[in-house]
């Protein structure tokens, strides 16, 4: 990081501007993803939300800046600031966050009848404080089903529980900022991760020899972006326009079934096998290293081959229906390597981060170009993991199920984080969440009846990681690295970004759910009728069966996490290792199961390339894989807002 060339970055319009932007993306997000009922475009990374709307400020509105006077054109550490802001807070703008949590914490008002087996069983152990939820009957009722024409909004009894809840969003912001500044150095200037989804920001922000980054600059005066442009752009209008009047031809690109032939055993256990394509999946699978993008799709068919070999022995299929039916435990198994995955980073940076510690207690000297001194990192992080304690024991979770919890979370979280900074994948996710492998591991009967009730209320929280903030957090770090960003303008612009998306967020939610015909269940049957309640069954149906731990599911964690220390310890000693460690994790994932064959594609053209034409011509190809993430992203959001003024609903062109 260059501080001395990036004094301009943080400047009092970049961080407006940034601020107004982020009210943009968590109202549209609302009326995208609830109202319009179309593409969900918080979940990804980055948040395809709010990468449109900045792509909106750099195309649109700096153009216009700077056609006007010169000096109003934002300079490239300012646009960059705005996209960090952006990019921490798309996902908690959806399901990352804010989604769940009004029809979560009211849902044992609403569902809690006495025909349901879960309500009498968990209601001893359900908060009852009107600080956690609100607990009038009419108050839950409309949210769910719509106000009547008589009412008005009921803020009052939602402000202080939705400010309750907004505290640990921001905890957990926090967290992850600490934990990015701290891993920084050593994924960036040590290990020198790639971070192929920074390449169109900057590429984006590229102005020329004294200029300053306008529509009118030389990312988008290059053919090959346009070409790669059209290509998504194509796809989409043609499905969106067959959407819309099914007489017209359709280019089908999504759950394309390859399995037709796999009908008999052992060939039928590597069922569902089918084809999606993305094109930003395509493009940023092109910048990755060839050993990543063949282990990222490799692995995936590395999972249905032990699928087979299961189904040949006689495991699973047929009357099998024993404690092996589940084999290979594909879903244990990446999940322990994916925990693997994040212990094997911690172990590498043991070193940085023993310095780290070293600085934030004063014996050794501190580094002044990080975003964030190291003794406000380490103390801050300490700080932050004593405050989340604190806010789950007043909501009545023990000090021991919470530390198990998000020790996990954390390490998954960093996992993932890893998986988007190194493999440059669009959409992540963990089969187990933190709650089912700590009940698998310890058993229902090592914690109490109340910490799995409360623990239930985080379970929605990591229901979907595709919208998790920290991998956005890192690379926002890692832009810093360009010299015009200022890093220790950083943290605080994200944190303003992130607490005002999540305010504005709620706020947007209630409204629409209280004053929409059908309510909260017009809105969205998925988050106001089936995930609310999953948690208070899953919880109620483990307390009757009070099961100790899984070995089985255990013992294949355990194999998972071995062999993914085994596949990191052959990389770092045989650069000749063909399956790389990183594809592992994803294998069983939905992410992997959407995105192999744009992976493979992708990993058959730059081995192509670079075979026949060498370096040069792939460093001239970029452009058009360049341009089809950007006209993948900017596509989709464009066919969302068509359909916000036509009407149409339903129509999802991702994932």
């Amino acid at each position: 990081m260059n501080p001395a060339s990036s004094q301009s970055s943080f400047t009092p319009r970049a961080v407006a501007i940034g601020l107004m932007a982020t009210v943009v993306v968590a109202v549209g997000t609302q009326f995208a993803e609830l109202w319009v009922h179309g593409t969900q475009v918080s979940q990804s990374t980055p948040p395809i939300n709010s990468f449109f709307v900045w792509v909106v400020v750099v195309v649109l509105l700096n153009t216009v800046f700077a056609a006007i006077r010169r000096a109003w054109a934002l300079r490239r550490g300012e646009l960059l600031l705005i996209y960090s802001m952006l990019v921490v807070s798309g996902g908690v703008a959806g399901i990352g966050f804010t989604h769940f949590i009004p029809p979560l914490i009211a849902a044992p008002v609403y569902y809690g009848t006495p025909d349901q087996p879960w309500s009498g069983l968990l209601e001893p152990y359900i908060p009852t404080s009107p600080w956690f939820a609100p607990r009038d009957e009419l108050v839950v009722r409309y949210l769910f089903e719509g106000m009547p024409p008589t009412w008005s909004v009921p803020w009052r009894p939602w402000v202080v529980p939705l400010l309750y809840w907004t505290i640990l969003g921001v905890i957990l912001a926090w967290l992850s900022i600490c934990i990015c500044v701290l891993l920084r150095r050593q994924w960036v200037e040590h290990e020198k991760l790639i971070f192929p989804l920074n390449y169109v920001p900057l590429a984006m922000t590229e102005p020329a020899q004294g200029a300053l980054p306008t529509a009118l600059h030389p990312f988008f005066r290059n053919r090959l972006m346009w070409a790669g442009f059209a290509v998504p752009t194509i796809l989409h209008a043609f499905n969106s326009l067959h959407f819309y009047w099914p007489a017209l031809p359709e280019l089908k690109i999504r759950e394309v079934a390859l399995d037709g032939g796999l009908t008999t055993r052992p060939w039928s256990a590597a069922r569902p096998l089918q084809l999606w394509f993305y094109p930003m999946a395509v493009g940023l699978s092109y910048l990755l290293s060839r050993d990543i993008s063949f282990g990222l799709w490799a692995w995936y068919f590395v999972g249905k081959l032990e699928a087979v070999a299961g189904a040949a022995v006689g495991l699973t299929g047929g009357s099998n229906t024993g404690a092996w039916s589940d084999f290979p435990f594909l879903e244990e198994q990446s999940t322990g390597a994916l925990l693997m995955l994040a212990v094997g980073s911690l172990w590498v940076a043991r070193k940085h981060l023993a310095l780290l510690l070293r600085q934030a207690l004063g014996s050794a000297e501190a580094d002044g170009n990080e975003a964030l001194r190291p003794r406000v990192a380490v103390w801050g992080l300490l700080a932050g993991l004593a405050l989340l304690a604190a806010w789950w024991q007043v909501a009545g979770m023990s000090v021991i199920a919470t530390a198990g919890y998000y020790s996990l979370w954390l390490l998954m979280a960093i996992g993932l984080s890893r998986l988007v900074c190194e493999g440059g994948t669009v959409w992540i996710g963990t089969p187990l969440d933190p709650r089912e492998l700590l009940r698998c591991a310890v058993g229902v009967p090592a914690l109490s009846p109340r910490d799995w009730t409360i623990m239930g209320y985080a379970m929605p929280l990591t229901r979907d990681w595709r919208c998790l903030l920290m991998p956005n957090a890192m690379s926002a770090l890692k832009l810093a690295e360009s010299g015009e960003l200022r890093p220790r303008g950083l943290v605080p612009a994200m944190m303003a970004g992130a607490t005002v998306s999540i305010v504005v967020s709620f706020a947007t939610i209630i409204a629409l759910a209280y004053g929409t015909p059908g309510g909260g269940i017009g809105l969205s049957v998925w988050r106001y009728v089936n995930v609310c309640q999953l948690a208070f069954r899953d919880t109620g149906q483990s307390l009757l069966d009070r099961t100790g731990p899984v070995v089985l599911r255990i013992a294949f964690t355990l194999v998972g996490a071995g062999l993914m220390a085994i596949l990191q310890l052959l990389r770092g000693r045989f650069l000749w290792w063909p399956l790389h460690p990183l594809g592992y994790p994803m294998a069983s994932t939905f992410a992997m199961r959407n995105m192999w064959f744009s992976v493979l594609v992708a990993w058959a053209a730059k081995s192509l390339v670079l075979r026949y034409g060498g370096v040069p011509v792939y460093e001239r190809s970029r452009p058009f894989f360049l341009g089809l993430i950007l006209g993948d992203f900017f596509n989709i959001a464009f066919w969302l807002v068509v359909e916000a003024f036509t009407g149409v609903q339903d129509h999802f062109l991702y994932p």
